[in-house]
């Protein structure tokens, strides 16, 4: 896969990081450990690359920011990934590793 292939980009929020990673070629891709206040922003950005945002992850419970993916959830029906103990009150999308 080339550079050209996917995309990349670093989202700064407050001293917390959060990404947006996608496949150019099937307009596809997913926000990582998205901060509440930016749930807009990662649409819009999703959008600028012409890419349909398909997953929020959180890669564990965040003591810094306030997850948005609940929020990209409830306003978007963008599917969550995250560990079924960080939050029990959100749905989440099982994912099995093997």
């Amino acid at each position: 896969m080339s550079g050209e292939e996917i995309f990349f980009e670093q989202i700064r929020s407050a001293g917390c990081l959060s990404y947006l990673l996608g496949c150019a070629k099937e307009k596809v891709c997913v926000v990582i450990d998205p901060e509440i206040d930016k749930a807009d922003d990662y649409v819009e950005l999703a959008d600028f690359f012409k890419a349909k945002l398909l997953y929020a992850i959180d890669t564990h419970t965040h003591a810094d920011h306030n997850s948005a993916c609940k929020i990209m959830r409830e306003r978007y029906g963008i599917k969550v990934v995250m560990h079924r103990a960080c939050s029990p009150k959100i749905e989440f999308l099982p994912v099995i590793l093997s």
